[in-house]
């Protein structure tokens, strides 16, 4: 693919007069927020910087070009506007170009940052830096990156802009919010400190109103957060019923720091289809598909995490999530909550424990892939009795959590939806799971260690 080269002044120009045409013909637009590299090929650098593709723009470098098209549309926009407002993402710039693009943009722009970028975290024996989309490390965020450039960006005039997930992320994402209200509050908290002026609060997914949303948006930088947290609770839940919903809220907080966060593992995991993903009797050899259909890639799924230890790390937010699963039914058992108070309650209660679920059988399905591939190895005789009894106990344990989750998807229908993929699976697919775990454990069952020689 190539892009009309905005090194030729003609192209530039038209960007400009074009972003000025738009504006004056919809004078109520508020304003502009462009994504410049990675996404989509918009110029000549901005998606494949080789030298093949362009040799003027390669030639005068990624923080001219960026920094230009930037400046066009910014023009453009303030040439039939004087209110519009326009936001400018790093998003995919090369960190060694940052800063010099930074000071080649128009100061009245605002610079947004993803805040959790370049976060550093360990999950079990793996130690990592974010890039995006981790909820689960954003209670120590932001992160270097963010910080800087925004600090350089002060220092210009220009104004700054925080890219966050407060209700889901790729880490999980078929359900409206999971109430990991103290991350949230956490990070509001340190997003003030920095002295961010704006905030993009999700990005497709996660927009729901929630419990996190509030949080985040009522932080009282001059109250201790413990103090919000109780004030909230107290006020939405009464205060018999806060203790334990603020127990629940830590309790979800603390599961979701062991998420075993990885970009990759977030993209092409087995955590959004969770217990709705078939089970493969036989290896598919299929691979997993961005934010689509995990097969039974393991290998695609678990990304820099050695096998054991992402099944340890799952299993270890399971074990958090069903303990504030367990604080929120002590809350709702609290005599004097309104219908309002409970149906709340019920719901973080519900999607809380669609994530448990989707997580143990994330981890289940890792554990049965492990054991299947070894049974169509080379094992001894002992070993095959053992792995084939272990496979028919995680049949058993994935067809009662499919059970599970098809009871709460028809309770209720925001359960399996995410706004840019739509249905990750309704009830009829989990009904299609349970199948194929009937199927898998008529297969396995069936075979026997000659059998399988043969």
């Amino acid at each position: 693919m190539v892009a009309l080269c905005t090194s030729q002044k003609p192209v530039l120009d038209w960007l400009e007069r074009s972003t000025e045409k738009l504006f004056k013909a919809a004078p109520k637009l508020g304003g502009v927020f462009t994504i410049t590299a990675s996404e989509c090929l918009t110029n000549c650098l901005s998606h494949r910087r080789t030298k093949d593709i362009c040799k003027t723009c390669s030639a005068r470098g990624g923080p001219t070009i960026i920094s230009e098209v930037n400046n066009a549309i910014f023009r453009g926009m303030r040439s039939a506007s004087k209110d519009a407002e326009m936001i400018v993402w790093d998003w995919g710039w090369k960190a060694e170009e940052v800063k010099d693009t930074v000071e080649l943009l128009e100061k009245d722009c605002i610079l947004m940052c993803v805040s959790e970028w370049d976060v550093p975290f360990k999950r079990g024996s793996v130690e990592s830096k974010v890039n995006e989309y981790s909820i689960s490390c954003s209670d120590s965020a932001p992160g270097p990156r963010a910080k800087n450039l925004w600090s350089l960006a002060k220092k210009r005039g220009m104004r700054t802009m925080a890219k966050v997930q407060l209700n889901t992320s790729w880490e999980f994402s078929p359900v409206p919010y999971i109430p990991y209200v103290d991350i949230a509050a956490i990070h509001a908290k340190n997003l003030g400190e920095a002295g961010v002026d704006n905030v993009l609060l999700n990005w497709s997914l996660g927009g729901y109103p929630s419990i996190n949303i509030e949080v985040f948006n009522s932080f009282n930088k001059s109250v201790p957060l413990e103090k919000n947290l109780i004030e909230i609770a107290s006020r939405r839940y009464g205060k018999k019923a806060s203790t334990h919903i603020l127990s629940a809220w830590r309790e979800f907080s603390d599961a979701w720091r062991e998420y075993p966060f990885d970009i990759k593992l977030a993209y092409r995991g087995a955590q959004h289809m969770g217990v709705s993903n078939p089970i493969y009797a036989k290896p598919s050899g299929y691979r997993a598909t961005m934010v689509g259909f995990p097969y039974d890639d393991l290998d695609s799924w678990r990304s820099k995490y050695p096998r054991d230890v992402l099944i340890e790390q799952l299993g270890k937010v399971v074990e958090g999530m069903d303990k504030g699963v367990a604080s929120l039914l002590e809350a709702n058992r609290i005599g004097g909550l309104g219908d309002d108070m409970k149906r709340e309650i019920s719901a973080q209660m519900r999607y809380a424990r669609c994530a448990s679920i989707s997580l143990k059988s994330f981890a289940n399905q890792a554990r049965f892939i492990i054991l299947r591939d070894r049974i169509f190895g080379s094992p001894s005789k002992e070993a095959f009795e053992t792995d084939k009894k272990e496979i028919l106990s995680l049949l058993d344990d994935e067809k009662l959590l499919a059970r599970e989750m098809y009871n709460l998807a028809l309770e209720d229908e925001y359960i399996g939806y995410e706004a840019s993929n739509h249905y990750f699976y309704i009830p009829a697919d989990l009904l299609e799971k349970i199948a194929s775990v009937e199927y898998a454990r008529e297969y396995f069952s069936s075979k026997n260690f000659e059998d399988l020689k043969r």
